[in-house]
């Protein structure tokens, strides 16, 4: 577990992360800082997931700056859990026929109005609110398990909970704009 701490392990040059997870029971990041400078070699990513850890936490972390991206999982682990870090993501998501959500973040603003009909899987308990900018379609089918077709309209949310499969809707708001 760190907290308030420098990083887990300074990566090698081919890597290039400021925070690598790899094995372990539990692992906890809260508050840790992994910002990318402008120094050689540059750094990738600011948290790296090897996988093999079976719970991973990432609580109020910086991860900003970083070259190509502010984490990288190749597996997400089983049990996760993220709140209020910086990622400098966008929270902006283009609606589309197969709509996948930033990893970190549970508020997005979906812009467009192309229908969605599906929503790339998750970790499960993962909850999410969509808030729509526009007047986009989220169908219920595949993996959209919603009371029905949900029509949006300018500033109504959708919320959804992920199984690790499927998106089951949790509550919705027509309001007005």
């Amino acid at each position: 577990s760190l907290h308030d701490a420098l990083p887990i392990l300074v990566t090698s040059s081919a890597n290039r992360a400021g925070i690598q997870v790899g094995s372990g029971t539990e692992v906890t990041l809260d508050g840790v800082a992994a910002v990318g400078v402008s120094s050689s070699p540059t750094q990738l990513v600011g948290l790296k997931v090897d996988g093999g850890a079976s719970s991973l936490k990432v609580l109020g972390c910086e991860l900003t700056g970083n070259a190509t991206a502010p984490y990288q999982f190749d597996t997400v682990p089983n049990f996760f859990t993220e709140a209020n870090n910086r990622t400098g993501e966008s929270t902006s998501v283009a609606s589309g026929a197969g709509v996948t959500l930033p990893l970190m973040g549970n508020v997005f603003t979906i812009t467009g109005t192309a229908t969605i009909s599906a929503l790339a899987a998750q970790y499960p308990g993962r909850r999410v609110t969509l808030i729509f900018a526009s007047t986009a379609v989220v169908g219920s089918t595949g993996s959209l398990k919603l009371v029905t077709n949900f029509n949006a309209t300018v500033n109504s949310t959708l919320s959804l909970v992920s199984n690790g499969t499927n998106w089951s809707e949790t509550s919705r708001s027509l309001n007005a704009a």
